[in-house]
């Protein structure tokens, strides 16, 4: 975006309007062994964003569940989709909890994901209803994932990560 920003300036290309974003999904940072997490997205009100639920793994992993909390009145959930540490596994559509703001997914396969691995193992398909505020978290592993640490409750390098972490926030226009 920024080379094309400067090529607009020098009049190499043509000036395409940026929109601004509505909504910001921050996500956190999960190469700690053992994690799992969300990561960075940016979204407009009425979008379609992927969510990419995301595994650093500490050992062998060949069947997982979670939980996905999301804030309701943002976002609502359209569907799963596997990632690409599972794809070829028997991956479930998501169970909507509307009551709770929480999507539960699962997967499992006969051949491991190797420990020492990272990448995401669902992708989470969700429109952009609204502005605002709110919170991502994970949670509720079963599953090869207990025993994992939700990377929002992991301590990483940068004050930044931690600040932002799981957080959903209106940009101001």
């Amino acid at each position: 975006m920024r080379k094309l920003l400067l090529l607009a300036a020098l009049g190499l290309a043509t000036v395409v309007p940026v929109r601004a974003a509505d909504v910001t999904i921050l996500g956190c940072n999960e190469r700690l062994a053992g994690a799992i997490g969300v990561r960075e997205l940016l979204a407009d009100v009425g979008d379609t964003v992927q969510v990419a639920v995301t595994v650093h793994t500490a050992g062998d992993l060949d069947a997982y569940g979670l939980e996905v909390s999301f804030p309701t009145g943002l976002l609502s959930y359209v569907r799963t989709d596997p990632g690409e540490l599972t794809a070829g596994w028997s991956v479930s559509q998501g169970t909507l909890k509307p009551a709770l703001g929480v999507v539960q997914v699962d997967g499992w396969n006969r051949t491991p994901i190797p420990g020492g691995v990272s990448g995401r193992l669902a992708v989470l398909v969700f429109a952009v209803d609204a502005a605002g505020s709110g919170r991502f978290t994970t949670g509720g592993l079963v599953g090869d994932l207990v025993g994992y640490s939700p990377c929002e409750t992991i301590d990483t390098t940068t004050k930044i990560e931690r600040r932002t972490w799981g957080a959903v926030k209106e940009l101001y226009r």
